[in-house]
């Protein structure tokens, strides 16, 4: 069962995340696999965080600022 949910936002330098290199996917991965991790040691036992979404996957830009707004406004 979801209990909340937050995005772990990751910005790169503008290129297309297809032109990634092995080298700079399996690194992508692998970042992504430790940020899990470090949540998941930080959570209360019985806790537990995934990571969705495949890499790469498009994200909608105009929903993430209204989900920002939102959470602005909720927590005002």
């Amino acid at each position: 069962m979801r209990y909340r949910t937050y995005m772990l936002r990751i910005e790169w330098d503008g290129r297309e995340p297809g032109g990634l290199d092995d080298h700079e996917q399996e690194a992508l991965s692998s970042s992504l696999g430790h940020a899990e991790d470090a949540v998941n040691d930080a959570l209360p036992q019985g806790f537990y965080c995934t990571v969705d979404g495949p890499v790469g996957e498009a994200v909608d830009l105009a929903a993430v600022r209204a989900l920002e707004q939102y959470a602005g406004e909720d927590g005002a």
